[in-house]
């Protein structure tokens, strides 16, 4: 028996037809706030690509909904995924990415940990990995490499991070310092470097994109390639799916050319944390060179 819709059931519905009407707009106000003063700025300083960021273009390259939106033909408030694709044409921070999201009642997205939770991950993962009998690293969301182990400061040739540069502490910036101890520490021949120097940026770019609109991001990027042939290998790094995160997987790559090693990744108390990884061995040379360093562990050498 067909059951008759209730008085009760009208209000509810009533109530959330309200409800995605007032996050609409809402999130409609926001990304007009975004998109114009995205545009104020370019009407100074034209944009790289050429970006006009009018609600035309917006329409034709992202959300072809979204001049309907704006006039009320639709009133389907944009699924979560939408949100994110306009965060990124808009060229929007985190903070502004979370902004737009948390207007359209979306969570924000875990980039990274809240202050104090950090440092209480941090401080496991530092334990974790001095404990390791492997060659072990631990680096922060951004890659940038915070602490290395005993075994991986000999098997790396690397003195304590304390003492590198922030460049020299990123997965890819140290290969590229001209007189810098890594540039071809690992890399005996110039070709064992391109290969390596090409894996590090790829694996950089791709899994830092998030960050991608963050001023320090920003500013960082451009010391990097101010480094002789980086600039060369960044554009060449183009992003694509199986080499976006690389946390949680195994990854094989050149050390030099004999040696190689995979690594172990995975973050410590949830998204946004810390990052330990660990090499492990793939062939005879690798276990005999961590051997060498001091690894011990029974299950991989």
């Amino acid at each position: 028996m067909k059951r008759t819709k209730q008085a009760s059931d009208v209000s509810v519905d009533v109530t959330i037809a309200h409800d995605e009407a007032r996050l609409l707009r809402q999130c409609l106000g926001e990304i007009e706030t975004v998109r114009r003063r995205r545009q104020t700025a370019c009407q100074s300083t034209p944009h790289p690509a050429f970006k006009r960021f009018t609600q035309q273009e917006l329409a034709e390259e992202v959300c072809p909904t979204y001049k309907n939106l704006l006039v009320g033909r639709s009133k389907r408030l944009p699924s979560r995924a939408m949100i994110l694709k306009i965060a990124e044409y808009l060229e929007c921070t985190i903070a502004e990415q979370s902004d737009l999201l948390i207007s359209a009642g979306y969570l924000p997205q875990a980039v990274w940990m809240r202050d104090d939770l950090f440092r209480s991950a941090l401080a496991n993962a530092k334990h974790i990995a001095a404990h390791s009998t492997l060659p072990t690293y631990v680096c922060s969301p951004d890659l940038q490499v915070v602490y290395i182990n005993k075994v991986g400061q000999k098997l790396t040739q690397r003195p304590d991070v304390d003492k590198l540069s922030d460049i020299e502490r990123l997965i890819c910036g140290a290969s590229f310092i001209p007189d810098g101890y890594s540039r071809f520490s690992n890399s005996p021949t110039p070709e064992d470097w391109q290969r390596n120097a090409s894996a590090g940026v790829r694996i950089y770019r791709s899994n830092t994109r998030v960050f991608q609109f963050e001023p320090w991001y920003k500013d960082r990027l451009e010391r990097l390639k101010r480094l002789p042939d980086f600039e060369t290998y960044w554009d060449q790094a183009v992003t694509s799916q199986h080499e976006t995160g690389c946390v949680g997987r195994c990854r094989s790559y050149l050390v030099n050319g004999l040696l190689t090693l995979s690594a172990i990744v995975s973050t410590i108390g949830g998204p946004g944390g810390p990052i330990v990884y660990s090499t492990i061995p793939v062939n005879d040379v690798a276990r005999e060179a961590l051997r060498k360093a001091g690894a011990s562990s029974t299950q991989y050498l």
